[in-house]
């Protein structure tokens, strides 16, 4: 169980055929253990390497819901 908190610890990103790009992070949840994901609401050129960020849900088409990581609301004060 997690709480949803952690810290990236490396980025790139990801360019498709059709020119379309998403933002990849290895991020270290609080509990101590890490998972590739999507960074959502930050620019490639954003430097988040060693930023907090927060779990945030989403659900596709499928019906099928994965964990994606925004920056941190409280990093943000």
């Amino acid at each position: 169980m997690s709480n949803g908190l952690g810290t990236v610890h490396a980025t790139t990103t990801q360019y498709s055929r059709d020119g379309q790009s998403k933002n990849l992070a290895i991020v270290e949840l609080d509990e101590g253990f890490r998972m590739l994901s999507q960074l959502v609401d930050a620019s490639p050129a954003d430097n988040l390497i060693g930023k907090r960020v927060q779990v945030r849900f989403t659900t596709d088409d499928s019906g099928l819901t994965f964990p994606l990581f925004e920056p941190s609301a409280k990093d943000a004060q």
